[in-house]
């Protein structure tokens, strides 16, 4: 037992030895290279001017450097082999760098990197180079310095830097920030225009202007106050134009430009700013090249002839791109792992040496991110004494994207209440930081929805708060799952702003046309949005309201209620009350008078309602009035006979004014007892006695005569007459 215990032991110490020396060559070194120190290095300003001692190299301007390289011949180089690069003087890398060095057949043999601030960078090496002898090459990249050393910083007017502030995933810029300053020490400028010229294939972006106020301290680094300028912006094509109102401090500006046709700029970038008759120019630069060849050469030291190797070039099975980061086990022809972990480059490229012939496979245990893995294992022979390495191709598929189905909604309320809040703005983040969606309002009801949003992690962050609220610092999380069938439903809340105690306002109420003040006039008060806040505020006497301890917001009066005899002026009165008020802000409103009634006269007072004449018969014509009857003519007083007298009787006299008063008349009547001669001459005139009535027929005293009788009748009757025609043309008028 102990025997065979022993005898498995020494299989397994057999069996680790062998694939320790299969895989041996994976190992990756580093190797011994001339002319990569920052001593070998040729240092040159963007004018072109070489940099003879590079020691003290200003932060705020970018340098070419450029090395001449070599790999001495008896140095093994294997796939995955590196070389460290130094940068000379005081300069760091600008910005992340990565790029291939190529040979004079395009081939990669190796690529370089380094990250942004570092002063060290490194070459990798690929399979190129294995086997060549009189191995070269060169490296060209930027930097910056990193010397403050100028104790005055404030002998300058205008100054220009830029550096590269977006690229894509892989490393390629696509966006420029250029930083201009002006007036380092704070004086008071008033109107300041600064001119900006960008160059070729960049393209500026509004609304990313940032001008910071401030002062520089002793190490020449600005300082900002926290407040900022907003200059009015004019784009003419390449040219901007800056125009700052009320300069008195030192002013930061940036801005970013959006980079098109990277490769046609070579790397390199320059902008132009004036002001005043001052100009200067800002320069950034990215990137680099390199190269480097080998010639045939013999094998070098350890080389083992009958040792061969196989390359493996990775693929997007519908685009044909290289992928990167595919891992795989080597196995051998029993299927046992002997090497674990090897993963293509960014070339997609898998390089592996050093393995005796024999029968291998290589199986993929990882698939790039966004692709399936590809299960089928790839056959591969080695042939003792054949260095040539064989060449290998898979290809894997990418992973369909689940559908565009999930959904949020966000509700917004106040804290500690249930009353919704509108107008909260939100911008919607991924998980990296990107704004996915921005300007997302809650409505009426307190809500934002956000629909087709890819699988994946999400954050909402309030840009804007609800009118007399504070911007809630909290993001809210949300995950999106796949095949999310209804919205994702989050809640959040705002506090309200602090009261300001000395927020006050005032109404003024007068008529529009006289400028009179008009009590009476009631009024709410309400946020921006329409809540209301007070009611019945009333304008006294003066035609004034007051409202006081109002906290920062937007506010707006509503009037409720006219004064008497003045029309209602629904217009709501908006004004904000800003944080820290102390001066009682104003707000004038005006109502119009109604109209006065005229007074409508009274109906004429008519005899008799008109009678209207019965259509289409025409009005009878009206009758003509009877002629009044001719009175008859006086009877002619009776002539008397021959031979009697026709002397008339005298009247009788006077009553004697003496005689007494008798039946309470004051006119004495004639005593009807008394003989009719009583008062009269006696005797005969003609042979008539005196005081008879002859025969004549003439009346008595006290009666009238014929004559009058008729005057009285023919006088009634002329009144008949003149009414009876009067009447008729009453009537003929009025119909």
């Amino acid at each position: 037992m102990r025997k065979r215990l022993i005898s498995v032991c020494l299989g397994l110490l057999t069996l680790l030895l062998t694939i320790f020396t299969l895989g041996r060559a994976v190992q990756a070194a580093t190797i011994s290279t001339t002319g990569l120190t920052g001593n070998d290095a040729t240092v040159t300003d963007r004018y072109g001017n070489v940099i003879t001692d590079p020691s003290d190299l200003s932060k705020w301007q970018n340098y070419e450097i450029n090395y001449n390289w070599t790999i001495p011949n008896g140095q093994k180089i294997q796939a995955g082999d590196t070389a460290p690069v130094t940068l000379p003087g005081n300069t760091v890398a600008s910005s992340d760098l990565s790029f291939d060095l190529k040979d004079e057949t395009g081939a990669v043999i190796g690529t370089f990197t380094i990250k942004a601030g570092e002063s060290t960078g490194t070459i990798t090496f690929t399979e190129q180079l294995i086997g060549t002898k009189d191995r070269n090459g060169t490296l060209q990249l930027y930097a910056k310095g990193t010397s403050s050393s100028d104790t005055n910083h404030q002998d300058w007017a205008l100054n220009k830097v830029g550096w590269v502030s977006g690229s894509t995933p892989q490393g390629t810029p696509t966006r420029l920030t250029w930083n201009v300053a002006f007036n380092p020490s704070g004086k008071d400028l008033g109107t300041v225009t600064v001119q900006d010229t960008i160059g070729p294939n960049q393209t500026y972006m509004p609304g990313t202007v940032t001008a910071d106020t401030g002062s520089y301290n002793d190490a020449g680094e600005f300082v900002s106050t926290g407040v900022e300028l907003h200059p009015q912006v004019t784009v003419n094509g390449q040219q901007l134009t800056f125009v700052f109102e009320n300069v008195t401090t030192a002013v930061n500006m940036t801005y970013n430009v959006r980079l098109n046709n990277v490769s046609a700029n070579g790397g390199s970038w320059e902008n132009d700013a004036s002001m005043d008759g001052t100009v200067v120019s800002g320069h950034v630069t990215w990137g680099g090249s390199g190269t480097g060849n080998g010639g045939p050469g013999e094998p070098g030291p350890g080389t083992e002839e009958d040792l061969g190797a196989f390359t493996l070039v990775k693929s997007d099975a519908k685009t044909g791109s290289a992928l990167a980061g595919a891992v795989y086990d080597l196995r051998d022809k029993s299927g046992l792992a002997i090497q674990s972990g090897l993963t293509t480059d960014q070339n997609g490229k898998l390089f592996v040496s050093d393995l005796a012939a024999g029968d291998y496979s290589l199986v993929e245990t990882q698939a790039p991110t966004g692709y399936e893995r590809n299960p089928q294992p790839i056959p591969l022979t080695i042939v003792a004494g054949d260095t040539t390495p064989v060449q290998l191709t898979q290809t894997d598929e990418p992973v369909v994207v689940p559908p565009k189905t999930g959904g949020l909604t966000l509700v917004k309320t106040a804290v500690g209440t249930d009353e919704r809040l509108a107008g909260a703005v939100y911008d919607l983040q991924d998980a990296t930081g990107k704004v996915v969606k921005s300007g997302l309002t809650t409505d009426k009801n307190g809500e934002l929805t956000v629909t087709e949003l890819p699988v994946g992690d999400y954050q909402l962050i309030e840009t804007q708060a609800p009118s007399g609220y504070e911007v809630s610092a909290v993001p809210i999380k949300v995950t999106i799952t796949a095949d999310q069938t209804t919205p994702l439903t989050v809640t959040a809340t705002d506090e309200l702003l602090p009261v300001v105690t000395k927020g006050e306002v005032q109404l003024t109420k007068t008529d529009d046309q006289t400028g009179a003040a008009l009590a009476g006039a009631e009024y709410d008060l309400q946020y921006a949005q329409g809540k209301v806040i007070k009611t019945g505020l009333t304008t006294n006497a003066e035609g004034q309201l007051t409202v006081t301890d109002l906290a920062a917001g937007d506010y707006r009066f509503v009037e409720m209620k006219a004064p008497t005899d003045y029309e209602l002026n629904a217009t709501p009165l908006v004004f904000t009350v800003k944080p820290g008020q102390t001066t009682v802000l104003t707000v004038a409103a005006k109502d119009t008078k109604l109209p006065t009634k005229p007074t409508e006269p009274e109906p004429p007072l008519e005899p008799e309602p008109p009678v209207e004449p019965e259509p289409p018969v025409e009005p009878e014509e009206p009758t003509t009035p009877e002629p009044p009857v001719t009175p008859e003519p006086p009877i002619e007083p009776t002539v008397p006979e021959p031979g009697e007298p026709t002397n008339p009787v005298l009247p009788e006299p006077a009553p004697d004014s003496t005689a007494p008063e008798t039946g309470g008349n004051s006119v004495a009547q004639p005593n009807p007892t008394a003989p009719t001669t009583v008062g009269r001459p006696s005797g005969t005139i003609d042979g008539n006695p005196i005081g008879r009535p002859s025969k004549s027929g003439l009346p008595q005293t006290n009666e009238k005569s014929d004559n009058e009788t008729m005057a009285s009748v023919a006088g009634v009757s002329i009144m008949m007459i003149v009414f009876a025609i009067g009447s008729w043309e009453w009537r003929r008028k009025r119909y």
